[in-house]
């Protein structure tokens, strides 16, 4: 590690440490995002300085305040703080609960057919260690024109082949709408989207 951190100084000179928004982006940070990316089957990565901006920002930077968030009751609380942030409209449903979401989808169209909707899970919840069923969750998303945001801080690059974790598990890999992830050692603990947007 030591050798390795020596010689990025040597090729790359020593950085600030400061977030992308204020000093930039560099050529390792750039190859970076483009490794996981094609690592997990899609065309865009977006790296955070944390964890907790992760989460909380793609939920902000999506969701426009007519939008509706659909939540899992114990999803990490970066994205249910991003989505109380985002729009009044949250719903939480029941944990791993399809049906749950399915029915909110439903009562959600019915009111207002245009609406922007994002749905959030997780792939592996660290409290209980139990995971959702993402295809069945991806499928509804699909069948009322809601996104399908997919946050798989706990079991990304520790289980699975080539440490896909979850995704790899249901054959989801490059799938889901929108995946997000951070490592869960440096986040605090626990506490305009349109329905034609979709992964690139």
């Amino acid at each position: 590690m030591v050798q390795a951190a020596n010689q990025a100084i040597e090729r790359f000179g020593v950085h600030s440490a400061g977030s992308a928004a204020l000093m930039g982006n560099t050529s390792l940070s750039v190859a970076l995002e483009a490794r996981i990316a094609s690592h997990l089957g899609y065309k865009f990565c977006t790296l955070f300085p944390i964890g907790w901006a992760a989460g909380y920002g793609v939920i902000k930077t999506l969701v426009r305040e007519t939008d509706h968030v659909v939540i899992d009751i114990l999803a990490h609380a970066c994205l249910q703080e991003g989505a109380r942030a985002a729009t009044a409209n949250v719903s939480r449903f029941a944990h791993l609960s399809t049906a749950a979401v399915g029915k909110r989808l439903k009562r959600i169209r019915e009111n207002d057919p245009r609406a922007g909707i994002l749905v959030v899970t997780e792939t592996l919840f660290s409290m209980d260690s139990d995971t959702p069923d993402i295809a069945a969750l991806q499928a509804l998303c699909r069948d009322y024109g809601a996104t399908l945001l997919v946050d798989c801080a706990h079991d990304l690059g520790a289980l699975g082949e080539r440490g896909r974790g979850v995704f790899q598990a249901q054959d989801m890999v490059g799938k889901v709408d929108i995946l997000m992830g951070h490592s869960p050692k440096h986040s605090p603990p626990r506490a305009g989207l349109s329905p034609a947007t979709r992964k690139a």
